[in-house]
This record gives C-alpha cells, structure tokens and sequence, in this order.
C-alpha cells in the first residue's frame, strides 16, 4: 500500500513537471524572432495604407472621391505585384521563424524530459543523443499532406488574394478612407492570428514527437492522457483527460487546431 502511495506520488510530480515543460514550449513563441515578424506585419499595413491613401488624392475631385470601375481596375493591378510581395515576404520571414522555434522546441523537449523522467528513474542520459536528421524529418512532418511551409504559403496566398478583393470593393463602393483602412487592419490582424494558431500547432505537434521519443528509449510502456481543462477545451479533449493506455495506443497530438494536450508517463 505505502508502495502504491509513493508510485501514484511520483507519477504526480513527473506529471506536474512535465505540465510546466509543456508550457514553457509553448511560450517560445514570445521570443524575440516571432515579435519580428509582428513588426514585419505593421510595416507592411502602415505602407499598404501610404498606398490607397495616393490612390484617393488621385481620384479627389471637387472635395469628393470619384472614381470609375475602369479605374479601379487599374489601381487595384498596379496593387497586385506589391500585394504579392508583401504576402512573399511575411511568408519566408515565418518560414524562418517556424523553423527556428520547431528546432529549439524538438531539441529542448527532448533534451529537458530526459532530466525530468531522470528524477524518477534510471536513466542512462549519455545514450539520449539526438539525430539531426529525426528532428528533420519531425519538423517537416505532413499533417493531411501538407508541411508547415505548404501550409504558411496557402495562408498567405489566402491573405494577398482577401486584401486584394476588400479593397476592390471598397474602392468600387466609393467607401471612405477611414473605413477602408479598418478592413485593411482586419485583414492584417486575422493573419497574424492565422500565423499565431498555425506556430501553436507546430509547437504542440513537435513537443509530443520529441516526448514520445523519450518515453520510447527510456522504455516507459504506459501513459497518460493530459488536456487543458477549461472553457475552451473540446469534449473529446475533455472526456480523454485521465486516460490511461499503452504508449502503443497513444494517438498522434494534437487532434485539432490550438490543441493543448499530451501525455505523461505513468512509472
């Protein structure tokens, strides 16, 4: 019985420290590289609002904003290879940054949950050495067949082709400048969200392959299902908190966007 109390003990305590390693990941995100690309999308909005703000001196007439159908076609093409440009370059920037924050997270899970499980049984850490090529090939894993890069290039083709159209239309409804420059904001923010959601899910992907790995080589059998309980949390999330299985039945994290679940070995 005092056997049992000190093994569920143990297993609490590798969980609760497992949990902070979790969240210490995910909080890459804040360093330095990814606040770059915050910048990056702040300058590229403030010169895409230079841009429509030229186009409405150039139709200004009689205090008023005139400007024919013709016209806007014109000025939205001249747009496009800016647009273009603007979406090319958020997206090698964030293609950078994911690399980057995926390498740091795969090596540092790894690496820190060696040490961890460490406290609670032996482990050999000299024989825990990384191959450049696993965390490759974990970083470049297809989710549905798509890559991270795949993925980061349909978002921001998105983006270009969404900005393009609002401000089209706003330019064909004769909207003022104040309102068009709101959508140009809106689209700008729903990207970065969009950029925010896909590293969430990068990260959260990367963490359980590095863990997995560990509990793999340092020959831990079960697991258990750990979720972020609250209002957010999906009912399958939810109802698989606690769960307790072989490491062999472990289904691939995360199962859905913004997913914050893992798995904690039982000793």
């Amino acid at each position: 019985m005092q056997s049992n109390n000190k093994d569920e003990k143990e297993n609490k305590q590798l969980s609760e420290d497992l949990v902070a390693l979790f969240v210490t990941m995910l909080s890459y995100k804040n360093n330095k590289e990814f606040k770059k690309l915050l910048s990056m999308y702040k300058q590229n909005r403030d010169m895409l609002k230079d841009d429509i703000g030229k186009i409405y001196l150039n139709h200004i007439k009689d205090n008023e904003f005139h400007i024919t159908q013709r016209e806007v076609t014109k000025e939205v093409n001249l747009l496009k290879p800016k647009l273009i440009k603007i979406g090319n370059d958020m997206r090698k920037q964030e293609n950078v940054i994911i690399a980057y924050l995926l390498y740091k997270t795969y090596n540092d899970t790894y690496s820190k949950s060696v040490d961890i499980i460490g406290k609670y049984k032996d482990v050999d850490k000299s024989s825990h050495i990384l191959n450049n090529k696993t965390v490759m090939e974990s970083l470049n894993t297809k989710i549905n067949g798509k890559t991270n890069v795949i993925r980061n290039k349909e978002n921001k083709d998105y983006f270009v082709n969404k900005v393009k159209k609002n401000i089209k239309k706003s330019l064909v409804a004769a909207k003022s400048i104040e309102i068009i420059n709101g959508v140009i904001d809106k689209d700008f923010k729903d990207s970065i969200t969009v950029s925010d959601r896909l590293v969430d899910n990068e990260v959260s992907r990367v963490f359980n392959m590095a863990i997995l790995l560990v509990y793999k080589e340092t020959n831990i059998n079960r697991v258990m299902y750990n979720s972020t309980l609250d209002t957010n949390t999906c009912t399958e999330c939810a109802s698989n908190h606690g769960l307790e299985m072989d490491l062999s039945d472990a289904i691939d994290l995360p199962i859905h966007v913004r997913c914050n679940c893992f798995y904690t070995p039982l000793i």
